[in-house]
This record gives C-alpha cells, structure tokens and sequence, in this order.
C-alpha cells in the first residue's frame, strides 16, 4: 500500500519540525521505488522505510545536522562492501527529496488525509529543485505551497497520468525543471462478513497492509470494536441491512465468511452483478456452487476465498486472503477469474 498512509494515520503525533523524505526516481534495482516515502524528526524517529536499512541512517544524520528541503542521490550501483545497499538487494541510484514538514505543510496534510477519506483520489506534484508541492484533489481545488502552475499545466499534468496511467515518477513539463508526480487514492475498502473468530487475524492483517476494513454481523455479541479493533466500522444486521448501510460500491473488495448457509446465498444474491474488485467466499467450491444455484462457480466469485498455498487454520488463511486481495490490488486485468492467477 502507499507509504503516506503510515504517515497521514500518525498526523497527531508528529512533532515539528519533521522531514519528509520521498523516493522520486530510481535507476536500477532497488529495495523500494518511487512513491516510497518516510517522515523523519529531530530526535531520530521514524515512521516507514525507504531501504532495507541502506539510508535511513544517513538520512536521519543529515535531518540532525538540518538538511531539508533538498534532493539527495544515493548511488548504491558499486560493489565495495562500503557502498550504500552492499549485500541489501539494491544495486541501482536513488534519488530521494527531502522536505522539511512545518505548521503550513501538517495543515495542508491534514486536509490531504480529510479528503482521502473522503474519497477522493489526490494528484501530488513536486518540484523538485525547489522543494515545494501541489496536492491536486480530482475535484475541488489544488492546495499547497508551489503556486506557479497555471490551470492549463495542471490539467496537462492530470491528462498525462491519466492517460499513461502513471502512478509515480520523475517527468518534465519544463526544460531543466523536474517535477515528482504520484496519484493518491483512497485506501482500498475490504467489506467482511461474518464476525467468527477466523475473521479476526483476516481483519487485523488486511488492516496492517493498508486496507481499510468493515466487519459486518447480525449477532452483536460477536461483532464489537473489541474483537476487531483494527476495523475502520462496525456494522450490526442482516445481509440486506448490511449491504444497504455500507454503499458497497465497485472498488470494493468483499469476503463472505458468515459460515451460515441462508445468509451467504442471500449476500451473493445482493452483491451480484456489482463489478466489485473481489468476492471471495470462505468454503469449498462445491458450496458456493450450491450458493448460486449453478453447477459452478462463477467467475466474478473466488472460491474457495485465497491463494492455493495449502493454508491451515485461521492465521495462513487469512496470509493468503490478504495475499490474494493484494495481488488482485496489483493487477491491471478486471476480471476476478484472471486477477488471482499467479
């Protein structure tokens, strides 16, 4: 999932001032690519990773020593075994921009994080020779401390990453004037039904790789923010209440595990036809056949829900649900029967 979740889910405990360091352009391998960002403060804390180890000190001595607001370049492409990445995978030279988070840029985060939830999904563009940003929301107006952009640029920029579906990465509107842009989107929604004791690692673990979670069960006993403190919402009913209450909609990501017969055939029945992301349905494939009434499964419809990895019991389950879901998330293709083949 993206990075800047981490770090717009901690807003309220950044201390001022902070860094952002951001991975703008990679050439070559490396342990994470562009898009990948950190928050750094003063006294050495950190939330994410850039590397698997090969930066973040250097990174922290230069926020120390107050270097900010600047691009740095990390050549880890030598061999010595005192070069940047020796031995960690990474081989290429990364370019990270660091920018210094004052009162202005955490105001502007805030309202970055308010309309995510929102919905909305987020242009963000850097330039990067001065270190100022643009967050450009798909509708609304763009915020943000580079001001120099007309509105004619700023929808060349929106056509560009709409229409080479570029998610993150180094271009150039301008001779000698290189700019960052990434698209922001809203966190993933995975809907689960069903609040038995296996839904617990499913919605704690899709919870910690980004998802935003609602856990759904007409028995209140079972269904409470105690047993799942990880879900975003918690939603009390039957299957047609649920469904009506949630909004499901077409980005959503579903896994029916209610383990009772009538309540997931009637789930099916509401979901169907709604081009979701991914249904998943805990159970064989002979059951969900029967749940539909077909002889076999159909394919917008997984099951049984996961990756075939051989999992036993709760926990590997819940591996690869999530593991499936995130490849799912990964892939270009819309179809759910192509979508989960490896």
């Amino acid at each position: 999932m993206d990075d800047m979740y981490a770090i717009l889910d901690t807003l309220d405990e950044i201390k001022l001032p902070a860094t952002i360091a951001t991975i703008v352009q990679v050439e070559g391998s490396a342990y994470k690519k562009e898009a990948a960002c950190m928050l750094l403060q003063q006294n050495g804390e950190q939330i994410g990773v850039l590397s698997a180890g090969c930066l973040e000190q250097d990174l922290i001595e230069r926020v120390k020593n107050g270097e900010t607001n600047k691009k740095v370049v990390f050549d880890m492409s030598a061999e010595d075994d005192f070069s940047f990445g020796a031995e960690a995978g990474c081989n290429g030279v990364i370019h990270v921009l660091m920018e210094r988070v004052d009162e202005r840029y955490l105001t502007h985060l805030h309202r970055l994080n308010q309309l995510l939830k929102m919905g909305y999904s987020i242009l963000v563009v850097k330039r990067i020779s001065q270190a100022t940003y643009l967050f450009v929301p798909d509708k609304g107006e763009p915020f943000g401390t580079c001001t120099s952009f007309t509105e004619t640029e700023i929808e060349r920029l929106k056509m560009t990453c709409d229409d080479q579906d570029k998610k993150s990465g180094t271009i150039y509107m301008r001779r000698n004037d290189p700019l960052y842009v990434h698209v922001l989107k809203p966190k993933p929604r995975l809907v689960v039904f069903g609040a038995g004791t296996d839904a617990i690692p499913l919605v704690s673990m899709a919870a910690d790789v980004g998802f935003k979670v609602n856990v759904s069960d007409w028995r209140p006993g079972l269904c409470t923010g105690a047993r799942f403190p990880k879900a975003d919402r918690i939603i009390h009913g039957f299957p047609h209440e649920a469904v009506e209450a949630m909004s499901i909609h077409s980005n959503d990501y579903v896994v029916i595990m209610t383990h009772h017969f009538t309540h997931d055939q009637q789930l099916l029945q509401l979901l169907r036809g709604r081009n979701l992301r991914y249904v998943g349905v805990l159970g064989s494939t002979r059951r969900t056949a029967r749940l539909v009434g077909e002889e076999e499964v159909p394919d917008d419809v997984v099951s049984p829900a996961g990756l075939s990895i051989h999992a036993q019991g709760a926990e590997e389950i819940a591996v690869s649900i999530v593991a499936q879901m995130i490849q799912v998330l990964r892939s270009p293709v819309t179809k759910v029967s192509e979508k989960h083949v490896i």
